[in-house]
């Protein structure tokens, strides 16, 4: 593994110096376009292909506001070698989905365009490179798919003209200071889509889509001398126009001073400040060596600066609830830093002085060293993950590199060579070299402040005059240099005394499973896997949860998890546990849902016996504090202040209520609930019920795991807790819907007006079986790709539809299938009405073989995909523990797909859907 400067390649034209992984093929064709090809067997038999443009919206003329955007919708509508819908119907066919394996996105700068992880046959691997030929500049732009095409962008700007898009719109052009890039926001301007000329989208086409502004990057399971091949066989005919227009790189002017904005919205949830400066970015060819060491030294500045933040908002007191402070990319020739984080509302200039006290108290008084030593050691270390991760990365990983390195000659490097580099300088990083960093960047000079939140009676906005005073006091105040604190802190404070393993048998199901069971006991599963080296994946659960629990003690119960999580473990604060886990790469979390218990996290295989430790302790010596507790509290109080007003959280709350049937075991996370119901004393007692006995609760370990690896380790750190031989399981406390369908529409303040709708099929009497769940989701595929052409494509009703299906066996069987969308309030009723009649032809005359084909292999393709996935074998074996079923039995699970026929599926879907209850919900402007 190592590092090359790309020169010329198999190609007639040589490229810039880029610092690259040296497996990466890269070259130039005569007609300027780049590509970069590399082999990556992650997935296994699979590939992705980009085609990156440095087109976007900037280079809009102002009568084409928003037509970059409109341009990349119609890449899909019907080009040279793929007319009409043909591009997606082969795809489709090749289990590829619209939104997931293929897509594209607009930026200010760039243009992208991708189909990810489809099959690797020569058919295939052809077609993806002339879709990419396709896409540089033969698409048919139809004039009746220009039409089609406008209803659903401005369903697109509809979804996503929420608060923070509204106020964002009204600070951008401080942010960009009056430049192009303040009056081109992508998605653009409403009245220009919706009635632009076609002349002026094929003007765009025309002018900027071409070769030598366009790359195509290639990654996969495939032999790259043979994609090199079709790659120039087939880019190569692409032709540039006579007389092209030059592609101008666009700037922010800088300035002097400070510039100042606020933006408010009565749906805004969150009050939040950003105090940012520009600087000119390192110029591309001198993105050497040199300029990696600089980002990485850049990083660990980011991190004490950021680790700061989080130690002040864990203690009392604290005039903020967030903060974060970076450098950053910010165009093609300006980088900035920029610091800010969400404020609280009754001292909004004092949360805002005291992240700035923050910032210059490291600016002036400098980081200390065991500062530095913690971060030294945990970017190491995170160097050292990815390193050993490498051949776990995917294709689509992978292609973000390329992309960075072609759009902005950002260095793309092996692991392995970004290793070596860190370990060469990361660790002769000394203060000197640190701290001169946030003097660099902290200038208070070409800054803009701007400040975001709810509008509403009494809340008070410091005006610029204040912040600018705000500023000076924090520049001119004294400050010393932090007091070291001690690096080595055990995290046990004494071992545990060892339990036994006292039996040890094959796993059924698992042909190298173990299932052991300990002395006091606990059971442990142990399943290795090859699908990443050294990787761990790991949970502990058990059978009870809330349903155990009176229904007064559940809105404690339901903050219980982050108080846990902010509280720190043992004799350790979160603060303090924060340094003693510096350098390993784990995680491990509680959680406490309705009907279990457990924990689950993972970490790298060296620290296996660090993520046992922690789980020791959580079992053995729980942390909790009531200044910990006040924290929290004041904190989520914080968080909650304006949820009422927001109307997505409205909505969703409305459908908890409605799907519970207002259970009062089912309470929403109010503002109101929190202040009266949530109590300390109860959080301590639910944890000691549900957490208190080890011998109930069953682990599991996945991945890089061997008998003699595991044994010495569950014996001391899970067999040396003590437990009892009680056994639990779950209640059913009769939580479910209204027994008869019923539509809730309701009317809520909104500035846009639209339509929020969500239609659900529920079963509490569903037949829980691997064969009834394949083929729920198979109707899921088919009824999704049906919603997609009708509502979206045809009707240009709505920006898109999301489906989902989700079933469960606890408390008792059940199945839930819904849809979600957005639409235009003039739509709402006829969107819905289709809806019911696309579920009754699929239900009455069922799915046609060819839709069922196609579902069947994008059900093999997801499943090829997972099984591939430490974390879905983690999923699948916590659902055999709770529900006796093992669906990851090697061709149990493609045996039943692959016996399936049409006929089968539709008169199963019309037994499961035939008996399931319909509700509505829908969401109405107000007035």
């Amino acid at each position: 593994m190592g590092v090359v400067f790309a020169m010329q390649l198999c190609a007639q034209s040589t490229p810039r110096q880029k610092l690259l992984d040296s497996t990466i093929r890269h070259g130039v064709l005569e007609n300027g376009m780049e590509y970069y090809i590399k082999k990556n067997v992650m997935p296994k038999e699979r590939a992705s292909f980009y085609l990156v443009q440095k087109v976007g919206a900037i280079l809009e003329d102002d009568h084409q506001n928003g037509l970059a955007h409109v341009l990349e919708h119609l890449a899909f509508n019907g080009s040279k070698n793929f007319p009409g819908k043909g591009m997606q119907e082969f795809l489709e066919r090749h289990g590829a989905e619209f939104g997931k394996s293929m897509n594209a996105y607009t930026a200010q700068d760039e243009t992208v365009y991708n189909i990810t992880d489809v099959p690797v046959n020569p058919v295939v691997l052809d077609s993806c490179v002339w879709i990419l030929h396709d896409w540089s500049g033969n698409l048919s732009l139809l004039p009746k798919e220009i039409e089609a095409e406008r209803n659903v962008i401005q369903e697109e700007w509809r979804a996503k003209n929420n608060a923070q898009f509204r106020m964002e719109e009204t600070v951008s052009h401080i942010r960009y200071n009056n430049s192009k890039y303040a009056k081109r926001n992508v998605i653009g301007d409403m009245d220009i889509v919706l009635n632009f000329p076609h002349k002026s989208i094929l003007d765009f086409y025309e002018d900027w889509y071409r070769p030598n502004l366009q790359a195509a990057i290639i990654v996969g399971d495939f032999d790259v001398d043979e994609m090199e091949q079709r790659v120039r066989t087939i880019l190569s005919t692409l032709e540039n126009p006579k007389n092209a227009k030059e592609r101008e790189i666009y700037t922010v002017q800088d300035h002097k001073g400070l510039m100042y904005g606020v933006a408010t919205d009565s749906e805004a949830r969150f009050l939040s400040f950003e105090y940012t400066m520009r600087h000119n970015s390192v110029s591309n060819d001198k993105k050497d060596r040199e300029y990696v060491v600089g980002n990485m030294k850049s990083a660990l500045v980011t991190q004490m600066m950021n680790l700061r933040f989080k130690e002040r908002v864990m203690l009392p007191g604290a005039s903020f609830t967030q903060a974060r402070a970076g450098y950053y990319s910010f165009i093609q020739d300006k980088d900035i830093f920029t610091m800010g984080g969400l404020l609280k509302e009754d001292n909004v200039q004092k949360g805002i002085k005291d992240v700035l006290v923050l910032v210059e108290e490291a600016k002036q008084a400098g980081f200390t060293q065991s500062e530095l030593e913690v971060a030294k050691t945990n970017l190491l270390r995170g160097y050292e993950y990815r390193h050993n991760i490498r051949e776990n990365i995917s294709n689509d990983d992978h292609a973000k590199g390329m992309q960075s390195s072609y759009l902005y000659n950002e260095p793309y490097l092996s692991t392995g060579e970004q290793l070596l580099i860190a370990e060469e300088s990361v660790s002769s990083v000394t203060l000197d070299d640190v701290n001169g960093y946030l003097s660099k960047w902290v200038t208070h000079n070409n800054a803009f402040f701007l400040l975001k939140g709810p509008e509403k009676e009494g809340l008070v906005y410091p005006t610029k005059e204040e912040v600018q005073q705000i500023i000076e006091e924090a520049v001119t105040a004294t400050y010393t240099k932090k007091e070291e604190q001690d690096g080595n802190i055990a995290l046990l404070a004494k071992e545990p005394v060892k339990g036994k393993i006292v039996s040890k048998k094959a796993l059924d199901g698992f042909e190298n499973g173990t299932e052991y069971t300990l002395s006091n006991g606990a059971v442990v599963w142990m399943v290795p896997t090859d699908n990443a080296k050294d990787d761990v994946h790991y949970s502990a659960i058990s059978k009870g949860g809330m349903s155990l629990l009176d229904t007064e003690k559940i809105p404690s119960a339901k903050h219980l998890v982050p108080l846990v999580l902010q509280s720190g473990l043992g004799a350790h604060d979160q603060n303090q546990l924060t340094k003693v886990l510096a350098g390993k790469a784990l995680k491990l979390e509680p959680s406490l849902g309705y009907y279990t218990e457990g924990y689950s996290g993972g970490c790298d295989l060296k620290d296996l016996e660090t993520l046992l430790q922690l789980q020791y302790l959580y079992f053995t010596n729980p942390r909790f504090d009531q200044q910990a507790f006040e924290v929290y509290k004041d904190k989520s109080l914080s968080f909650l202040e304006n949820q009422a007003k927001n109307p997505r959280s409205a909505f969703n709350d409305t459908i908890q209520q409605l799907m519970t049937n207002h259970s009062p075991r089912r309470p929403l996370n109010t503002l109101e609930l929190l202040k009266s119901e949530v109590d300390y004393g109860d959080i301590q007692e639910i944890y000691k019920n549900r957490y208190g006995n080890v011998s109930d609760f069953a682990f599991v370990f996945v991945g890089s795991v061997t008998d003699t690896l595991i044994e010495p380790l569950i014996e001391k750190y899970i067999g040396g807790i003590q437990g009892s031989s009680d056994r639990e399981d779950w209640v059913d406390h009769g939580v479910s819907p209204p027994k008869k369908g019923t539509k809730k529409h309701f009317a809520f303040p909104i500035s846009v007006p639209k339509h929020t709708n969500y239609v659900v099929h529920y079963s509490d009497t569903y037949p829980y079986t691997q064969g009834n769940n394949i083929d729920m989701e198979i109707f899921k595929t088919i009824l999704d790709r049906r919603l997609f052409h009708k509502l979206r494509e045809e009707e240009g009703g709505t920006y898109g539809a999301r489906t989902n299906v989700s079933y469960s066996n606890r408390p008792r069987s059940n199945m839930a299938l819904s849809i979600f969308f957005d639409c235009n309030p003039e739509k709402g009723a006829e969107l819905l009405q289709l809806i019911s009649d696309e579920m009754d032809d699929l239900l009455e005359n069922g799915a046609t073989e060819e839709e069922f084909v196609q579902a069947k292999e994008v059900l093999i393709k997801n499943r090829q995909e997972n099984l591939k996935r430490n974390a879905y074998w983690l999923h699948m074996l916590k659902e055999y523990q709770l529900n006796g079923i093992n669906e990851l039995v090697e061709g149990n699970y493609e045996n039943i797909l692959r016996k399936n026929t049409v006929m089968m599926f539709n008169r199963k879907i019309g037994e499961l859907l035939g008996q399931a209850e319909e509700y509505e919900i829908v969401m109405k402007p107000q007035g």
